[in-house]
């Protein structure tokens, strides 16, 4: 523009941007000329004094966006020009359109890993309302819209770099804004190895390990809470009895629960039991049959159960494996530790006192669990839907008109996934009537007094016995002890305490098979 003696003539005015769309820079500058306009004259202009560079748009203040995985991040975004509304001289109706972020590949597919971001003032939604202006309304130049990223998580191996867009509603009809995207706003995932093969396990006898890698023994009948996510609460129960001759304690349930689901094995009863005896949620739960002895439960963030089925003398006992997902960091306590990846406060009881070990058993005793929780026991526990933890519900894709499409209905299922025949005849009175009959049995055990001997001297003699057949098995010499993330002296040192226990080399060579 100009130059001109005339300031109406260096205003930046609306006509100027009819094949512009809004999404763009601007800057002012002007140059002082100074002369009378005679031919012979020498013009004198001054240097070029430029403002600072205004964005015209939806600006995002955060640009570098950096999400934990199975963490969230808010993204804040600032509209800095109003958008007009077009309407009748009489409408009294407030005029709104929408502006929704979102990855622009993002599919409705459960098994598809990504980003998803919904409105993180009310997370039921994919989009914020924006008012557009009519001509006495006040615009609010601070307003900003606050959007909660969050991942989106199946393993170890998910992506770590995405795009997401931002777009304007359909019903604005200004050209300047109409149409309005803007793309390619990057997102890094990070903290892809805070979790990576992180386990906790009960392994018969039970040994015990926590998911930041304490090792503890934990000789004690009864049922306990053996991982807790209290974020999403899903809870995972275990039951103990006398095994092996009545020489040790061993697992012989397991119950897992994520909202209205329970999906239950358990063998320590007058009757075996492998069901789903809460299925209100629609079966969340993923059971995969691995083979007849061995099952994986999968919960709707991602854990995986891993369950070993026992025979011999151990008939009707179980090893659990309990492998950690993104959403599990921070929020896990129970038996399995406080997951963090701070191996010294592992052993926080249930009433928040740290114990430094299981030594005295005050820390597997406060995991404990009463009747009113106990899953094993008490079948009709009042359990609130998953739905009650809407904010994994929510999953935005192609956002046009801002819909928000739950996941509960599409849950990413393994081709070996027996979950949904195990739920086809699910709270019908027959079946009612048969998990009743059940719950019974497995609850009608013979009253044995807990006789083990917990004080165990570990022998040198166990020692040798177990290091010889322990470092000279074929997979150990034939692939060295790194095939599995496990310390081999530890695994030793369990041998040695089961054969102390047991004393027999019967029992030795039937502990040396499930250690």
């Amino acid at each position: 523009m100009g130059p001109s003696n005339i300031s109406e003539n260096l205003i930046l005015k609306e006509e100027q941007f009819q094949n512009l769309q809004l999404g763009f820079n601007v800057m002012c500058g002007y140059t002082v000329v100074n002369g009378t306009g005679h031919i012979n004259e020498t013009v004198k202009i001054s240097s070029e004094v430029v403002s600072t560079s205004f964005y015209a748009g939806f600006e995002v203040i955060n640009k570098n966006i950096e999400v934990t995985k199975g963490l969230s991040t808010i993204v804040e975004v600032k509209q800095t020009v109003p958008i007009g509304c077009t309407y009748n001289e009489n409408d009294t109706d407030i005029c709104v359109t929408t502006l929704v972020l979102f990855n622009p590949n993002e599919r409705l597919d459960p098994c598809e890993v990504g980003v998803n971001v919904v409105n993180a003032d009310n997370i039921s939604r994919c989009f914020h309302e924006i008012q557009t202006q009519k001509v006495n309304d006040t615009w609010d130049q601070e307003k900003t819209y606050s959007f909660r990223v969050s991942t989106v998580d199946h393993y170890y191996d998910d992506e770590n770099k995405f795009s997401l867009r931002l777009q304007l509603g359909d019903n604005v009809n200004h050209p300047i804004w109409k149409g309005f995207i803007q793309d390619e706003i990057p997102v890094r995932i990070t903290g892809f190895y805070t979790y990576r093969n992180r386990l906790c396990y009960s392994h018969i006898d039970p040994h015990m390990k926590t998911a930041d890698g304490i090792y503890y023994e934990q000789q004690r009948v009864g049922d306990f809470m053996l991982y807790h996510n209290t974020y999403y609460d899903i809870e995972v129960h275990e039951a103990n009895q006398l095994c092996n001759h009545n020489y040790a304690v061993c697992t012989c349930g397991i119950a897992v629960r994520a909202g209205a689901d329970v999906f239950i094995i358990n063998r320590c009863g007058r009757a075996n039991i492998l069901e789903f005896v809460r299925s209100n949620d629609g079966g969340i739960i993923d059971v995969i049959e691995v083979n007849s002895y061995r099952y994986k439960v999968i919960t709707p963030i991602g854990t995986i159960i891993d369950i070993a089925l026992h025979g011999g003398s151990y008939q009707n006992t179980m090893n659990v494996d309990i492998i950690m997902s993104a959403k599990d960091l921070g929020n896990v306590q129970g038996l399995c530790g406080y997951f963090d990846g701070n191996r010294y406060n592992d052993f926080l009881r249930s009433d928040g006192v740290q114990s430094s070990n299981n030594n005295d058993y005050k820390f597997s005793e406060s995991w404990r669990l009463s009747d009113g929780i106990n899953l094993f026991k008490t079948r009709n526990r009042h359990l609130d839907k998953w739905a009650h933890y809407s904010e994994v519900m929510c999953h935005c894709v192609e956002p046009v008109n801002g819909s928000c499409n739950s996941i509960l209905d599409n849950i990413c299922r393994n081709p070996s996934s027996i979950t949904l025949s195990k739920i086809q005849n699910a709270n019908t009175p027959e079946k009612e009537k048969e998990l009743d009959r059940l719950y019974h049995l497995i609850n009608n055990t013979r009253d044995i007094s807990q006789t083990i001997n917990t004080d165990v001297t570990i022998t040198e003699e166990a020692i040798r016995v177990c290091n010889e057949s322990i470092y000279n098995s074929a997979a150990v010499v034939l692939f060295g002890t790194d095939i599995i993330n496990e310390d081999p002296e530890e695994v030793v040192r369990q041998c040695a305490f089961d054969v102390s226990e047991s004393v027999t080399a019967k029992a030795f060579t039937e502990d040396q098979t499930v250690v």
